[in-house]
């Protein structure tokens, strides 16, 4: 799990800062304790990416922050992120295939998504995953 973390950090840094935007990421001590399958490691960096993805082509904005914790008593690995962009409207947006992947992906590996934004408040999104 710790090279897809890795892997991940790397990508973020490379695709955001090349758009002037400031990233923060913070990860937990005990990546090395969580044990995924190829699989759902795979799905997983593929959402994280997309999201980064998504921010760098139409957040704009200047700050991006990320959060991955790993809370051993509950088994829940929780993937955090948060930009001060331009927002968009939930309920008027055209759902691109991005998203879609991503709310599929969440839903085969049993895990909960939640995006919130609305028109200059940027956005957030929190990916829980029991692991």
């Amino acid at each position: 799990m710790e090279d897809t973390i890795n892997r991940f950090e790397d990508y973020a840094y490379q695709i955001l800062n090349a758009k002037g935007t400031q990233v923060n990421i913070t990860l937990p001590h005990s990546m090395g304790e969580i044990k995924l399958p190829l699989a759902i490691r795979r799905a997983l960096m593929l959402i994280m990416k997309e999201a980064v993805t998504n921010a760098a082509k139409h957040s704009e904005a200047k700050k991006v922050d990320v959060n991955i914790t790993f809370d051993k008593n509950k088994k829940l690995l929780k993937f955090k992120m948060v930009d001060n962009g331009k927002g968009f409207d939930l309920n008027n947006m055209k759902s691109g295939n991005g998203l879609i992947n991503m709310r599929r992906r969440t839903k085969e590996m049993k895990g909960k998504i939640t995006i919130k934004s609305s028109p200059g408040k940027g956005m957030s999104l929190l990916l829980q995953l029991p692991v």
